[in-house]
């Protein structure tokens, strides 16, 4: 029997032709794939400048909490399914998202005491 004929139940034999085509989508892959792991860096940090707009143009802190949620989302969902750039770029990002995150949770309860608190003080008047 020759090599080149294939026995009953053996997978075809693989040519020169197609494993480039699969070399040519293993490629298309891997640009897809850092693509979008780019764009998951770059939303998140997108969604912090949101943040920051509408702190301190607006000031607007739950709408800025809002926003910088929504960064930390996208950070957990590109980790979750794989995307979301290099662990480097992750980290960074990621840190910079939860001390924002962290920082106006701080300031809007300290917003929200400071109003239970004008809100005592105007019903005792």
């Amino acid at each position: 029997m020759h090599a080149d004929v294939a026995r009953a139940g053996d997978q075809p034999a693989v040519t020169d032709r197609e494993t480039g085509r699969g070399r040519a989508a293993a490629r298309a892959e891997e640009l897809w794939r850092s693509g979008t792991r780019q764009a998951s860096v770059d939303a998140a940090a997108a969604w912090i400048e949101v943040a920051r707009i509408r702190e301190r143009q607006r000031g607007d802190l739950r709408g800025a909490l809002e926003a910088a949620a929504a960064a930390s989302r996208i950070l957990d969902l590109a980790f979750a399914l794989g995307r979301g750039g290099s662990l480097e770029a992750i980290g960074r990002t990621r840190i910079l998202v939860e001390g924002r995150v962290r920082r106006l949770r701080s300031w809007l309860a300290a917003a929200d005491r400071r109003a239970a608190a004008h809100e005592a003080v105007r019903q005792v008047a």
